[in-house]
């Protein structure tokens, strides 16, 4: 979703779970960059929020051990 000059990443999710957003340019499986910032989630949602920019960015989310 955006939100004026931001991006907003939404997921389901584990209450307690901690997920690590990461971003690419293409889904090319070697050129993921992280997101500064994990997210705890502390209910079923959990979100993260990033800059919009002039370029493609492709998002995953991973859940961190």
């Amino acid at each position: 979703a955006f939100a004026g000059n931001n991006v907003v990443i939404r997921w389901n999710a584990a209450s307690n779970a901690t997920y690590r957003v990461q971003f690419a340019p293409s889904l090319a499986p070697s050129n993921w960059t992280d997101l500064a910032g994990d997210v705890l989630a502390t209910g079923g949602i959990a979100s993260k929020t990033d800059i919009r920019t002039g370029t493609n960015r492709f998002y995953r989310v991973r859940v961190q051990p």
